[in-house]
């Protein structure tokens, strides 16, 4: 990935939040001068541990002299298979913690385009907006800038191992985002239009059961959406942010109760990410004038002790939790740099480093898995 000036992009921190759908079938496959363009015109109006499974061993902290953040996820990596991920361009990467780099997986569809997506905890299946038929649409062949992907129909969910087999299709569920995955891979929490839904709604959450196979509707609001770590430990609560004109909410809902309670409110909180450990949620905080600064808040999923978790100069991205909770991943700039850079923080001392340099007109989106297989090419 390559990176280029930052001036623009580093004065608008934060800008770059839920697209419209006109946007999301062009996100893949636009170029990054156009992308970026497009992203800032279409801006829209605004996996929970349930228990340890499968591959996913504890990220157990050892005795001696203290690592530093690189030394102690290489030696993670290297045992335990621990990793952060993203679907990116039709594509899956790994992050090489001792490499400074990315590590391309290669493409996990044969035809058609994976727009986003996120990747189930354990590494082993991904979720992801799946346009079967792209077209081309704006300048002709061979001016600049390129021309821009359109899908001929609406974007639905396709879900698919990460090895390339075992796609499914659900039709029916149009413009998905956010694709929280349960730990186990039983489920997964969508900002989505149901078709099946009356009336349906835009960008409502909605709750697919991959084992029934059967979608429940999650509340009565739309422009309501999650990031890839809205569940609570226990499944039972989910953690997500609500879009009016002028005001951005984050709430709870109960699954078993069927209601919702406000938790923080704004005009500049984004991205709520729940952690692991149940004791915290992250939110993204982008600067409202020059004075400020971005930073994540934490607050309790009670709504008390709300704080500032710490301040970034970052562009895009909610704040990925590590399985144990101790380790945090973002997308920021080092300071005097205008290189955007995939940052990994350890919460207990502070201590951060960097991993990978990150595209900053269409900036990925990463998360922890915890899966030895996907580190081989």
């Amino acid at each position: 990935m390559t990176t280029s000036s930052a001036s623009a992009v580093r004065s608008s921190c934060g800008v770059l939040g839920s697209s419209t759908r006109s946007s999301r079938s062009a996100t893949v496959l636009l170029a990054p001068l156009v992308l970026a363009a497009f992203l800032r015109i279409e801006v829209r109006h605004l996996s929970p541990p349930e228990a340890v499974v499968g591959s996913r061993m504890p990220l157990t902290r050892e005795k001696g002299p203290p690592l530093s953040v690189r030394e102690e996820l290489v030696r993670l990596q290297s045992e335990k298979g621990l990793s952060l991920a993203t679907i990116w361009k039709n594509k899956l990467f790994t992050v090489d913690f001792a490499g400074h780099e990315l590590n391309e997986r290669g493409a996990f569809i044969t035809r058609g385009t994976a727009v986003k997506g996120a990747l189930s905890p354990d590494g082993t299946e991904i979720a992801f907006s799946y346009c079967p038929d792209p077209g081309l649409v704006g300048a002709p062949p061979g001016e600049v800038p390129p021309r821009l992907v359109e899908c001929a129909i609406p974007e639905y969910l396709g879900i698919i191992r990460a090895d390339g087999t075992g796609f499914r299709e659900y039709r029916n569920l149009r413009y998905p985002s956010g694709f929280c995955w349960s730990l186990q891979n039983s489920s997964l929490v969508l900002s989505v239009e149901d078709v099946e839904d009356n009336p349906p709604a835009d960008d409502a959450l909605h709750l697919l059961d991959l084992s029934a196979g059967t979608v429940r509707r999650l509340g009565n609001e739309d422009f309501a959406y999650v990031s890839s770590q809205c569940q609570s430990p226990d499944g039972r609560q989910i953690v997500y942010q609500l879009n009016r004109p002028g005001l951005q909410t984050i709430r709870i809902y109960s699954v078993a109760h069927g209601n919702s309670k406000d938790i923080a409110s704004g005009h500049s909180l984004q991205r709520a990410t729940w952690s692991p450990d149940g004791q915290w949620i992250a939110i993204f905080h982008y600067r409202e004038s020059p004075e400020e600064y971005c930073a994540y808040i934490q607050i309790r999923p009670s709504g008390l002790d709300r704080k500032v978790l710490f301040h970034t100069e970052l562009i895009y991205q909610e704040l990925a939790w590590s399985p144990d909770s101790r380790f945090v991943a973002y997308s920021g700039y080092a300071s005097g740099s205008s290189e955007l850079r995939l940052w990994v923080r350890r919460l207990e001392d502070g201590a951060e480093d960097w991993f990978a340099p990150v595209s900053e007109e269409d900036v990925p989106s990463f998360q922890w898995t915890q899966n030895p297989k996907l580190l081989h090419k």
